[in-house]
C-alpha cells in the first residue's frame, strides 16, 4: 500500500461528482473523441466503481474495454487463493466479470458485453524493481517525485521480502497500464474466469478454466507471461 514516504500536501481537491456519474462523463466523451472503438477503463483496485457504473449506465459497456489488475490463477497473496483487489469486494468483480466476452475475428461482440483483460499475480510478481531499475528510477535527475517513488518501493520491499521471500518488490498497477500501451509486451490465453462469492473459505478467488473444463463460454483474457526484459 501507499506507506512509508512523507508526502507533500495535495495541491488538487478530490474531483467533484459521483464516481460513476463522472465516469460515465468521462467516458462518453472520450469515445465521441474516439475513432477506433472502445475506450480503455483501467481498474487497479476493488471493481465497485466499474460495477455501479454497469449497473447504473448499461450502455456505457458497450463503449469500453477493461484491462485490470487483479486476481491470481493459482495461489493469493492477502488470502490462500484470494488476490486483494478482488477478495475486498467479490460481488463487484463478479458483477463485472459476467459482462465479459472474449472478441472472435469476423464477429462482433453481442449487446452489453465487453473485452476483459486480467493481469494476475503471476504475471505482476515477474515485473519486479530490482536495484538496476531503483538506480534508474532515482537518476539522472534526481527530484522530490523520484524520491516518494524510491521510498514507497523500498518500504513495499520490506513486506514483500518478510511475507512472501522476495528480495526484489513487485510492480502491480503498472503491469495493467502496460497491456493498454503496448499488449505485445504480454502472453494471454482466452479463458472462463468466475469470482467465488458464496464459500465461507475463499470467497473472492478468481477460478481460472485453464483446462477448459468448464461448459461456460470463456469470458476473460487472461495475461499468463510478460516481457519485462
Amino acid at each position: 500500500g501507499l506507506d512509508g514516504p512523507e508526502t507533500p500536501p495535495a495541491t488538487r481537491s478530490a474531483h467533484a461528482g459521483v464516481a460513476q456519474n463522472v465516469m460515465y462523463e468521462k467516458i462518453c466523451a472520450a469515445h465521441a473523441r474516439w475513432s477506433k472503438g472502445r475506450v480503455a477503463l483501467i481498474s487497479t483496485g476493488a471493481m465497485t466503481n466499474v460495477a455501479l457504473l454497469f449497473k447504473l449506465y448499461p450502455d456505457v459497456v458497450d463503449k469500453v474495454e477493461l484491462v485490470f489488475m487483479g486476481g491470481s490463477i493459482g495461489v493469493g497473496n492477502t488470502h490462500p487463493v484470494a488476490e486483494f483487489n478482488i477478495q475486498i469486494d467479490p460481488e463487484a468483480a463478479h458483477i463485472v466479470l459476467q459482462h465479459g466476452a472474449v472478441p472472435e475475428p469476423e464477429r462482433t461482440l453481442a449487446p452489453r458485453t465487453l473485452p476483459i483483460t486480467m493481469v494476475p499475480l503471476e504475471v505482476t510478481h515477474t515485473a519486479l524493481a530490482t536495484e538496476e531499475v531503483m538506480v534508474r528510477i532515482r537518476s539522472p535527475t534526481p527530484s522530490r517525485f523520484r524520491e516518494v517513488v524510491g521510498e514507497l518501493l523500498l518500504f513495499f520491499q520490506g513486506t514483500y521480502a518478510k511475507v512472501f521471500g522476495f528480495k526484489s518488490p513487485p510492480l502491480h498497477d503498472p503491469c495493467a497500464v502496460a497491456y493498454v500501451v503496448d499488449p505485445q509486451l504480454f502472453h494471454t490465453h482466452a479463458m472462463r474466469v468466475d469470482v467465488e462469492i458464496k464459500s465461507s473459505l475463499c470467497a473472492g478467488q478468481t477460478v481460472c478454466d485453464v483446462w477448459n473444463a468448464s461448459p461456460l463460454p470463456a469470458n476473460v483474457n487472461v495475461a499468463t507471461k510478460m516481457n519485462v526484459s
